[in-house]
């Protein structure tokens, strides 16, 4: 029998994750949007900086939002080599029988009808069809309750705690019909913040970007079982209308607690996540565009790059050889920081020698705010990678000794 799970207070995520705080946040995001949604949140995908944060560790009902978490269960057995993209889904007849009732299902789906994985997908994150999402928490884990407890895991893995999953849809548990657990209340729905979903969206673009793939798109095709195609048109109201440049990702719509939006875009060349949650209908759009629009105007970013590094064996002038980040990063500040507000450390590659190719390997830095408050992340503080701009040979062996005795001194 699953019981509702309440939390009060923060708890620590195993292995490399984070400490995210459920009670009160010592950090603090850069600023506080100025936005109808009961909570709000908005990070860069590419460090977990929080940019900007409204009420952000209160749970509220998600609704069809549920449905990144039975897509990233699908990403990651496609990416394990379980499953293909290609595969055809076998969808249960309860689930087919549920997909009839238009009412809770806007996808019918046919018995004849040959459903791939990706047809699925598509289906679970445009128009949101609750069944598509049924059918992959079946395909994934072998039933509805055993996705349920195959999700708190997954959810548990990363530092989130004490979460009940009700439906791989996020429908609640009354709306399910024939396929509502029994022993559970009728109103029992999925409750997570807009911190614990800007993480979860976070891992799936970052781990599993063809996901954007899908929800970039305002209209996709779908089987309708007479051997021809529908179409599948997104809820997401801000493709292609915003200057922002959104991917997608996903809607939610709770009958007693409006409507939610987790969006993928793009600010001052960075990837960020906004999550809005428990809007008004139609203000979830509103809400995220307006705090795209706060975001532009309050931040700047600052970049804080190392140069070089000195190679004691390297055949370069001094053993200086130069280098960059892996991926161009960025951090967001307040207009009044400046560069030398952002501390860096630097930490190079255990036994780092030349010879070395180019793009290789050379060392690690980590960014973070003179002034604490603003160093607040979804997981734990960022590592940036470095790697070595050209190939370096390999000087003399005299050369290397003289330049670390001299180094003594």
């Amino acid at each position: 029998m699953k019981f509702k799970k309440f939390f009060i207070g923060s708890f620590v995520t195993a292995g490399t994750f984070l400490v995210i705080n459920t009670g009160h946040n010592a950090n603090a995001a850069i600023f506080t949007p100025n936005v109808q949604s009961k909570a709000a949140i908005l990070v860069n995908t590419k460090t977990g900086q929080v940019i900007a944060s409204k009420n952000d560790t209160q749970r509220y009902p998600i609704a069809s939002v549920s449905k990144l978490i039975v897509v990233y269960m699908v990403e990651q057995q496609i990416q394990e080599g379980k499953l293909k993209r290609t595969d055809t889904v076998q969808v249960p007849r309860r689930i087919l029988h549920f997909s009839q009732n238009t009412s809770i299902a806007n996808i019918p789906m046919q018995p004849k009808a040959k459903y791939t994985v990706e047809d699925l997908e598509k289906a679970a994150l445009l128009p949101s069809s609750n069944a598509a999402a049924m059918a992959l928490a079946h395909k994934v884990s072998g039933s509805q309750s055993q996705y349920y407890e195959d999700a708190e895991k997954l959810l548990d893995s990363w530092g989130i705690k004490n979460v009940s999953i009700y439906s791989s849809s996020g429908l609640r548990n009354g709306d399910m019909g024939e396929i509502k657990s029994k022993h559970v209340n009728d109103n029992a729905e999925n409750e997570l913040s807009a911190r614990e979903l800007a993480l979860i969206a976070t891992k799936l673009v970052n781990k599993y970007p063809h996901v954007l793939d899908i929800t970039k798109h305002p209209v996709e095709h779908f089987p309708n079982g007479h051997g021809g195609q529908q179409d599948l048109v997104s809820t997401d109201k801000l493709l292609g209308t915003s200057r922002y440049h959104f991917k997608g990702l996903k809607t939610g719509t709770s009958s007693h607690n409006g409507v939610n939006f987790v969006g993928y875009s793009t600010l001052k060349q960075q990837p960020v996540v906004s999550v809005v949650l428990n809007a008004a209908p139609g203000v979830n759009f509103k809400d995220t565009e307006s705090m795209m629009e706060q975001a532009d105007a309050k931040t700047t970013t600052i970049k804080h790059n190392v140069k070089s590094v000195k190679v004691d064996n390297a055949d370069t002038d001094g053993g200086e050889i130069a280098i960059k980040p892996q991926t161009p990063t960025a951090m967001f500040a307040s207009k009044r920081l400046k560069a030398n507000d952002l501390k860096s450390k630097f930490n190079e590659a255990d036994d780092l020698s030349a010879p070395l190719k180019k793009n290789e390997f050379v060392g690690n830095q980590t960014l973070n705010f003179k002034d604490h408050r603003y160093n607040d992340f979804i997981e734990k503080q960022p590592k940036i990678k470095y790697v070595s701009k050209a190939n370096v040979e390999k000087t003399w062996m005299i050369v290397s000794m003289y330049r670390k005795f001299i180094g003594l001194f």
